[in-house]
């Protein structure tokens, strides 16, 4: 007998073979493309944690380096020490250890973002700068000091300088993600 003359035996052939089980394209490319949707959820995730803890070491940091100058500094008439060069620098001991910044060298002082630091002294306490703030810092640095009337002598930002505390920031305040703000610490 000739193949076409027994059709049946050409069926049970072709169901006998071996079955491959393994992945379809489609089966796959759903695979793929949940697994992409799982990391990218979980690197939106770790950004915003990230973020959170930046804001979080700089408010904490601020309020460390504060301590420290007024600890350093209690006792000295700031007028006649700093009244050539009233701006402080990184190499005393207040800048160094302080979370949330980084001493790299004697000018050189960077917040949580890599961004500088200033200082200066001013006649009845500190005044700290802080350059290219994204709008979330902004807002949380300036709701944070600028409820503490006891602390601070004035705010400065965008919208203007604020000698009446406590204040709260407003979009006017942290218009954008390049904002610098001004804090005057009492001493």
């Amino acid at each position: 007998m000739t193949a076409s003359a027994c059709p049946h035996k050409l069926m049970n052939a072709h169901q006998n073979a071996p079955r491959n089980s393994g992945f379809n394209l489609i089966e796959a490319a759903i695979v793929l493309g949940v697994v992409g949707l799982i990391i990218g959820g979980i690197w939106v995730a770790a950004s915003a944690v990230s973020e959170s803890k930046r804001i979080s070491d700089t408010l904490a940091g601020t309020a460390q380096l504060v301590q420290n100058l007024r600890a350093q500094y209690a006792n000295v008439d700031l007028n006649a020490q700093f009244a050539d060069n009233p701006y402080f620098t990184a190499d005393s001991s207040v800048f160094k250890n302080v979370i949330g910044f980084t001493y790299t060298d004697t000018f050189n002082v960077k917040d949580a973002w890599g961004q500088d630091v200033g200082g200066t002294f001013a006649t009845n306490g500190f005044v700290l700068l802080f350059y290219h703030l994204n709008k979330a810092a902004c807002y949380r640095l300036v709701n944070h000091f600028g409820g503490m009337s006891d602390q601070l002598t004035s705010l400065q930002t965008p919208d203007g300088v604020f000698n009446t505390l406590p204040h709260t920031a407003t979009s006017a305040d942290c218009p954008n993600d390049d904002v610098r703000v001004e804090l005057s610490f009492k001493r």
